[in-house]
């Protein structure tokens, strides 16, 4: 049998900050993923999700950090 409390372990060493920074880089990784797609397909209007999508994972990494 497995111990559950190992699962409880590992979840209780992993904090709000890091799991929304996690959330955050996620996040704005995908947004400018599909910005670029975006972009190399010539919508220029389009281009603001790259930019958002660096802003939401810069954040990310600053709530990871603790710096926000």
């Amino acid at each position: 049998m497995h111990d559950l409390s190992t699962g409880a372990g590992v979840l209780a060493t992993v904090n709000k900050h890091h799991l929304a920074g996690i959330v955050g880089i996620v996040a704005g990784v995908v947004l400018a993923a599909l910005g670029a797609t975006k972009v190399i397909g010539r919508t220029v209007a389009i281009m603001v999700f790259p930019i958002v999508g660096l802003v939401i994972a810069l954040v990310g990494v600053l709530l990871y950090a603790r710096v926000v």
